[in-house]
């Protein structure tokens, strides 16, 4: 004979695909990925003894997320896997299957593109000190104290480059041209 609590999970799990597939008219592949992230969390609630969703908590759910986040997943990885188990919840709550939703209130990370490291000054002097090393100024920048970067076209056209620096661009009547 089956464990039943086994039995009552397994029951939440099948419906929830039903429902995925049928009902939600979701791809095979999220499926399938709600499907792995669900039953990875219903092994997390049989091994604490959480014998069917009725007794599923929220600090429960946020216990499996961080023992994700422990194991090394990615952040988008963990946001799937929270979205997959409010989905779950959610659908286990509007089947009476559990008194409340307790996926409601879990939270995913934030998921973004990280900013980059910003130059501290002395990072910055050693960047403008190598720009300036690399250009040989002439008589028409020298009077305007600029960089090239921050030059017209004009004062830009009338500089000339060091062989051993990587230069990329090289004005010439107004027009851009491969160095090389």
């Amino acid at each position: 004979m089956a464990d039943p609590t086994l039995l009552a999970w397994q029951q939440a799990v099948n419906g929830f695909a039903e429902h995925l597939r049928d009902e939600r008219n979701r791809s095979a592949h999220t499926v399938r990925a709600y499907l792995a992230d669900v039953n990875d969390l219903v092994g997390f609630c049989v091994d604490r003894d959480i014998e069917s969703p009725a007794q599923l908590a929220l600090p429960t759910l946020r216990a499996w997320l961080a023992d994700a986040t422990q194991d090394g997943l990615s952040r988008s990885t963990i946001a799937r896997r929270a979205a997959s188990a409010r989905a779950f919840t959610a659908w286990c709550s509007a089947r009476d299957m559990c008194e409340n939703d307790p996926g409601h209130r879990l939270v995913s990370p934030r998921v973004g593109v990280r900013m980059p490291t910003v130059l501290d000054q002395s990072q910055a002097r050693q960047v403008l000190e190598f720009a300036r090393s690399c250009v040989v100024l002439t008589p028409m920048m020298l009077t305007t104290e600029t960089a090239p970067c921050g030059s017209s076209a004009k004062e830009t056209r009338n500089a000339s480059f060091r062989s051993d620096c990587p230069p990329r661009v090289h004005w010439s009547r107004g027009a851009t041209h491969d160095i090389n």
